[in-house]
């Protein structure tokens, strides 16, 4: 009788648990006393009052992933988030990143609302991103980080754009207007201008090669970009839409150090700039040694 009970004893006791230290850290610097901090175990929620940057959680011993929301009650909407995984006892310091909130409706020329338009996100996001609006043309993103956005919505032939700025605890709401007309119709008169362009080509070809000096020039790719591409270079900066165009024309890649000799750029600005596409989802690069080779992602060509 009491080796069964003995036996139901340690059946029902607790794992052991240990106290876990938190420490946020954020890029900003800030203080989170006073802040509500919301942790997200799945099965298990902790929600509490933070008086420092500092949390102690009595936490059962083993892994973790969790989502952290910290919320100061004076913006009207939450301002930090992180994602977790670890293994008590061993979480301790955890970067969180500032966020705002980001609601927004797609229209068409008539100020219609468009349901279940495509939607594009041409920026650096943690938190998963929506790719279509709702049945009614509107969205929502909870949890967006800080920072400028363009965001591209389609639908059928149709596109537009828009470019928002994210800040810390507020919400941002933003209205996409399809405004313009997609390039992509076939039909008889392109047909037609498809073959009076052939041979266009052709004679000038044949004049040229019938000149005895003739100066190399740079192969093009002649692929044509997406309408949702189109959209996302009107969004660029001069120097930003000049390297996209090149590489648009070389097969949608280029070294770094031909880029720069190409247009004279200094290596500094030229790494500003392919750092801001990189933030923005267009470009993505790859090291090879000491070359630097960029290419044009599958986002933003539309893949």
């Amino acid at each position: 009788m009491y080796k069964r009970l003995f036996a139901l004893f340690l059946v029902l006791l607790p794992l052991s648990f240990a106290q876990v230290e938190l420490d946020f850290t954020t890029i900003d610097n800030g203080d989170l006393s006073n802040h509500i901090v919301q942790i997200d175990f799945g099965k298990q929620k902790h929600v509490s009052i933070l008086d420092s940057n500092v949390l102690h959680l009595n936490m059962p011993d083993g892994k973790y992933a969790a989502k952290i929301i910290i919320d100061d009650t004076k913006t009207s909407a939450p301002d930090y988030y992180a994602l977790i995984e670890g293994t008590a006892p061993e979480i301790k310091k955890i970067s969180i990143l500032p966020i705002g909130y980001v609601q927004g409706k797609v229209i068409d020329m008539k100020n219609n609302l468009v349901p279940h338009a495509n939607l594009k996100f041409s920026c650096y996001s943690t938190t998963i991103l929506p790719t279509q609006a709702d049945k009614t043309g509107f969205f929502s993103v909870p949890n967006f980080p800080v920072g400028d956005c363009t965001i591209i919505a389609s639908s059928a032939d149709i596109v537009g754009s828009a470019q928002i700025k994210v800040q810390k605890g507020i919400p941002t709401v933003v209205e996409i207007k399809l405004d313009q007309i997609a390039k992509n119709e076939v039909g008889i008169y392109s047909l037609i201008g498809g073959v009076l362009g052939t041979l266009l080509v052709v004679l000038f070809l044949f004049f040229v090669f019938k000149k005895t000096r003739v100066k190399p020039h740079k192969a093009k790719s002649g692929k044509s970009i997406s309408n949702s591409s189109e959209a996302i270079i009107k969004t660029l900066s001069a120097s930003e839409k000049l390297i996209v165009e090149y590489l648009i024309t070389h097969n949608n890649q280029a070294n770094q150090s031909t880029l720069r000799h190409e247009f004279k750029i200094a290596r500094t600005t030229l790494s500003r700039i392919v750092k801001k596409l990189e933030q923005k989802k267009i470009i993505e690069t790859q090291k090879h040694g000491k070359m630097v080779k960029i290419t044009l992602t599958d986002f933003f060509l539309g893949k």
